[in-house]
């Protein structure tokens, strides 16, 4: 009997909810045809719910229209709008060949243009900039030489100025840790981008160990393991290995988790070529529990299968 009357009560519910819908689905149809069908479909597949869930969105939207459901005449048009803001420069495009490239085969009007393209944006920390530009310089048209080599100048000229306000700083305030840090900086810059005399780099290089000596002395806090890869890397470049050998010791110290030591190590070996030693730190690190990031274990699959 009961259950009879439960049957009873969820065909009646039943008849209604389609009812409701029917009648709920009309109304919006009229007003918007997709509109209509997607909320009628909705209201019919969760009975009750799917139509509170409209009705409170509904009474929300009368006092705050950003909480409909949604607004199909503003949905299009932002749809429109991102269309055409997002065309693509068919000249640039079409036109995508690395800059060498072009440099090397175009014309000289064509150098001329992709040369000042180039120098209208600041690309002076750029991995391979310096090089780039200089190679830029034996292009074969002299006007384009000459925006090269007038870029090179002013940037050049911006580095020394850099340089001197730095010193003139560190002179005045030898101790401040901050000064020391952007001193180090504008001369590792000097040094690596410059181009200087033999004489000069060696002056600049011992100006930036003495530095960075001090600094570590007196805040070893406040060095960080790209610091050491700097110095042990300036050390390589001048090819006074013992000194960067010595340096990477002191990092491994300072940080005996990091693998950049350990690859510096294996840099300054395969330079003196020694194979001995390269093998014994390849060992080392193979040996280690240091977490290796994907390019270490490239090398370190490469050199251990051979």
């Amino acid at each position: 009997m009961r259950s009879g009357i439960m049957t009873n009560y969820l065909g009646l519910f039943l008849i209604v909810h389609i009812v409701l819908t029917i009648i709920y689905t009309i109304v919006l149809v009229i007003k918007d045809r997709y509109l209509g069908l997607c909320r009628g479909a909705v209201v019919l597949m969760l009975p009750g719910i799917g139509f509170l869930s409209y009705l409170v969105m509904d009474i929300l939207s009368l006092f705050d229209h950003k909480v409909a459901y949604f607004d199909q005449d503003e949905l299009m048009a932002k749809i429109d709008k991102s269309s055409y803001k997002q065309l693509p420069n068919e000249d640039e495009e079409l036109n995508v060949v690395p800059i060498a490239e072009v440099l090397a085969v175009s014309s000289n009007t064509d150098k001329r243009r992709v040369i000042l393209d180039f120098l209208k944006v600041d690309h002076s920390k750029m991995e391979g900039f310096a090089t780039f530009m200089l190679e830029s310089l034996d292009n074969g048209d002299v006007e384009t030489t000459h925006y090269v080599a007038s870029s090179l100048f002013e940037l050049s000229r911006a580095r020394t100025k850099k340089l001197r306000r730095l010193w003139q700083s560190y002179e005045d305030n030898p101790s401040d840790p901050k000064i020391m840090g952007n001193y180090l900086q504008v001369l590792l810059d000097y040094i690596q981008n410059e181009r200087l005399t033999n004489k000069d780099l060696e002056k600049y290089k011992g100006v930036y160990v003495e530095v960075f000596k001090k600094l570590m002395e007196q805040y070893p806090e406040l060095i960080v393991e790209k610091d050491l890869e700097n110095i042990v890397e300036i050390f390589i470049r001048f090819k006074d290995y013992d000194d960067a050998l010595k340096w990477c010791r002191q990092f491994m110290d300072k940080f005996p988790r990091s693998e950049i030591p350990y690859v510096l190590k294996l840099d300054v070996y395969f330079r003196q070529k020694n194979n001995q030693k390269f093998t014994e730190s390849l060992n080392d690190l193979m040996a280690s529990s240091i977490q290796l990031s994907n390019s270490t274990w490239k090398l370190v699959r490469r050199w251990s299968n051979r």
